[in-house]
Formats: structure tokens, C-alpha cells, sequence
């Protein structure tokens, strides 16, 4: 028999993401294991013989976060186990009786998945990075204007707000005076303060020395330039609606597709693992 399309991919794709991959199955597990090996299909763990809710226990013993099936009954174990119930349109149910069962995503195919975990996967790390920037309440982000401190200043203004974000940008011949302003402009496009002090990074000799270590002695210089404008993001008075309105844009709200469905429950906050009856 052949594998289903996209079978491998998806195993691939929770291992890509640090999870483990389990079958729970109503087969007899040495007939499943057959299964499992014809194809080649490399999983962490069989459990067999279990059913419908019963499969609940097996998922919460390994520690799964998302179930992938592909009958109602899968979605009863799923649902009983509180984890993701994920169903793909190739066994003897139908989407309308996936739904009805309570699933919270209908794929078509399992080729489908990979681009849906990745969704997911980003959604929780969101998560918690908005979760961390909350704990914090105000933010000083040493921004360099590249795709990660653009990320985090994007994000710190989402979750608090402009007015107790404050970004920190090193003026210095290595940063080339053609990327200040752009990265300004971004900043500022937040509505976010920006702080350009003067550093000296080419005065610490392990700088000069160009080693893989070179951008720990940029950083370090940086934070210790910057330390002393921490309290900026705290103690920023604030502005009028209106005049944040007029310098910096709002964001979008975050929409999180992933594998959450409207009206599902929040993902759980553990590594996704994946499960499939053979």
C-alpha cells in the first residue's frame, strides 16, 4: 500500500520544529508497526489497540499538542486529551462530520500540514514573546533596523504600546550613515523615540581583532552606552491621541491562522507533536 502524499513531509516538519511524532492508533500495534516500517515512516512512539476518547491517555501521557486524524473518533481523543484536533479529508468522514465532531482544522491532504504547523509554531512563539514583553511593561530595544530588532520593537509596540517603547540605535562608522535613516524611519513610523547615541566599539581590541566574538564586543558596547537611557521607556510622558495618530501609523492586529480554527481553543504551549493512525 502507499504511502498517503505529504506523509513524510509532515513527520519531517514536526522534527523541523523540535517535536516528536507518535501514532495512536486503534490497530494492533505489530500489525500498525508494519505498517509504519513498508514506507519507511520513522516515529517516536506506536501506541495501539485504543479508540475514540480512549486515546486521550496515550496522548497525554507523551505529551502531544496536536492530534492529526483523520475520522470523528480521532477528534474525540483529541478533544478529551485537550489538544489540537487537526483532520485530513482522507478516511471515511467528511468535513461537515469533522466539524460537527468539534475539530479545529480540516486539511484536504496531509501535504497541507507543514505550511499550517509552521503557522502555529510562529503563532506560539508570538505568544510568547508578547506574554514576556507584558512581564516587562516597558521596553528599551537596541535596534539596529535589521529583520530581528524590527521584529521585537514591532511586536514591543503591539503588546505596550509606543509610549513605553524606546529604541537605541548606535551611530558609529560601522554603521553606515546610508542605514540610519531608513531605520529611523521605520521607528519613528511606530511612533517610537529614538535614541542615536555616539559608540566606540573600534576602541575595544576584540572588536579590531574581526573573530567570531566581534559582535559580542558590539553588543556589549552598545548596552553599556545605552544603559544609562533605560529608564526612557518608563518615564516617557505621554502623548495625546491625536499626536500619535500623527506621527507614528497603527498596527494591524495579529490574526493567527496556524492550526486554530475560529472558535477553537487556544493552542497549547508545548512542542508540537503529530499523531496518525496508520
Amino acid at each position: 500500500m502507499p504511502v498517503l502524499p505529504g506523509a513524510h513531509e509532515a513527520l519531517a516538519a514536526v522534527r523541523r520544529h523540535g517535536g516528536r511524532t507518535v501514532v495512536v492508533t486503534g490497530k494492533f500495534a505489530p500489525n500498525a508497526q508494519r505498517h509504519l516500517d513498508h514506507p519507511a515512516l520513522d516515529v517516536d512512539h506506536l501506541e495501539g489497540w485504543v479508540w475514540g476518547v480512549g486515546k486521550a491517555d496515550a496522548l497525554r501521557r507523551e505529551g502531544a499538542s496536536v492530534y492529526v486524524g483523520d475520522h470523528v473518533h480521532d477528534v474525540e481523543g483529541a478533544l478529551a486529551a485537550g489538544v489540537i484536533s487537526v483532520s485530513v479529508l482522507t478516511g471515511g468522514s467528511t468535513r461537515d462530520e469533522l466539524l460537527a465532531a468539534g475539530t479545529h482544522v480540516v486539511l484536504d491532504s496531509l501535504a497541507d500540514f507543514p505550511a499550517r504547523l509552521d503557522e502555529h509554531v510562529l503563532d506560539l512563539r508570538l505568544a510568547a514573546l508578547e506574554e514576556r514583553l507584558r512581564e516587562l511593561g516597558s521596553l528599551l530595544v537596541a535596534f539596529s533596523g535589521g529583520a530581528d530588532s524590527a521584529l521585537l520593537l514591532a511586536a514591543a509596540v503591539r503588546t505596550l504600546g509606543a509610549d513605553h517603547v524606546v529604541a537605541g540605535t548606535g551611530y558609529s562608522d560601522s554603521l553606515p550613515a546610508v542605514e540610519r535613516d531608513p531605520a529611523r524611519d521605520f521607528a519613528e513610523s511606530l511612533g517610537v523615540e529614538v535614541l542615536t547615541p555616539r559608540t566606540h566599539e573600534m576602541d575595544r581590541e576584540g572588536y579590531r581583532e574581526n573573530t567570531g566574538q566581534r559582535c559580542y564586543f558590539c553588543k556589549a558596547e552598545l548596552i553599556e552606552t545605552l544603559g544609562p537611557a533605560r529608564g526612557r521607556a518608563r518615564h516617557r510622558p505621554r502623548r495625546h491621541r491625536h499626536q500619535r495618530r500623527r506621527r507614528g501609523r497603527r498596527l494591524p492586529p495579529r490574526h493567527p491562522r496556524g492550526l486554530r480554527a475560529g472558535g477553537g481553543d487556544p493552542a497549547p504551549r508545548r512542542r508540537p507533536h503529530q499523531g496518525r493512525r496508520p
